[in-house]
């Protein structure tokens, strides 16, 4: 017989899994270079008419800032942020 999921072991898996991505992803704050970054980014993008999310603006300019490629389906967001390598996943 198989066990009946409970919200307790429901719980704990989330909370393994929250552990391992944690423990395989490297977190990387929001420096003052990044937000300063991000503002002009949007002011540009606002003057256009265009409006990005704030987390598709974080994550693009960040990685910008670190010399990283963003792999995303989200290819329209992205490709809006000036310098920033996008990988189609």
């Amino acid at each position: 017989m198989r066990p009946v999921p409970t919200q307790r072991n429901e719980k704990e898996k989330r909370h393994q899994f929250i552990h391992e991505l944690l423990t395989a992803l490297p977190i990387h704050p929001v420096t003052v270079m990044v937000a300063l970054r991000v503002g002009q980014i949007d002011g540009e993008n606002q003057a256009k008419g265009v409006r990005l999310p704030l987390a598709d603006l974080l994550i693009g300019v960040t990685a910008l800032e670190l010399g990283y490629s963003v792999a995303t389906g989200n290819l329209r967001h992205f490709q809006m942020i000036p310098g920033l390598s996008v990988v189609q996943f």
